[in-house]
């Protein structure tokens, strides 16, 4: 219980609670991630880097460099499970807009002296950890509290 109350304190100060799922973007969300960044997808790092640069500004080159290869990993991992280019694409979106809607401060503040923490309660979906990972790949401390345990 101590760890969890210091964890949730650090997590609410320099990272980020997330209790529950983290929601899906919705038609705003998306009309405006279409906006800055068209529709276009490519399995490439380079590619990923270049979309990051544009739609979070603030990272600086490390920052993007850190979570563009952690994001093409994970999509690596799901593109040798079979999955299609257009499923590459969808879940691309969606850790972009989760990036950018739910954790933007928390990709601002990787390589600082304080690692960023995250903090996630409920039950978590597949792809929800797979973007947890692209975080703690990235340099994110992440503390998953599951009250029903961890079998899925």
């Amino acid at each position: 219980g101590r760890f969890i109350r210091a964890y949730y304190q650090a997590a609410a100060g320099a990272g980020a609670i997330q209790e529950g799922k983290i929601p899906n973007p919705d038609g705003k969300n998306l009309a405006y991630y279409e906006e800055i960044m068209g529709m276009d997808f490519r399995m490439d790092p380079t590619f990923i880097a270049a979309g990051l640069g544009r739609w979070l500004p603030r990272m600086d080159g490390r920052q993007k460099e850190d979570v563009a290869l952690a994001l093409y990993k994970s999509l690596e991992i799901l593109r040798r499970e079979g999955k299609n280019e257009n499923i590459l694409k969808n879940v691309y979106i969606k850790w972009m807009c989760w990036l950018y809607y739910r954790f933007q401060r928390i990709v601002g503040l990787l390589g600082a002296d304080t690692v960023p923490k995250i903090l996630y309660e409920g039950m978590i979906s597949r792809y929800e950890l797979m973007f947890l990972s692209i975080l703690s790949r990235a340099g994110c401390d992440v503390v998953l509290l599951q009250h029903g345990g961890d079998a899925v």
